[in-house]
């Protein structure tokens, strides 16, 4: 027969397996979370990465159309 000490160590092992079940199902739900989240970093990072360099063509086009807009008029000015 089971004593009641053995019933209270039986009753708190179950409690503790029960316990440890259910912080392994929330680690993996919040792993599955974090790696869905770091997707999604890593994606917005090439994105921002692919806008700067845009930008910074964009730049680059606008300094060189503004180089030549500045040269022709310094040359009309020169020329007259």
């Amino acid at each position: 027969m089971n004593t009641t000490a053995e019933q209270d160590s039986a009753a708190r092992l179950d409690d503790l397996e029960s316990r440890i079940a259910h912080q392994d199902a929330t680690i993996d739900k919040l792993n599955e979370v974090v790696c869905a989240q770091w997707a999604t970093i890593d994606r917005l990072t090439q994105l921002m990465e692919r806008l700067e360099q845009r930008v910074q063509q964009l730049d680059e086009r606008e300094d060189r159309a503004a180089g030549r807009t500045a040269a022709a008029l310094l040359s009309d000015r020169f020329l007259m």
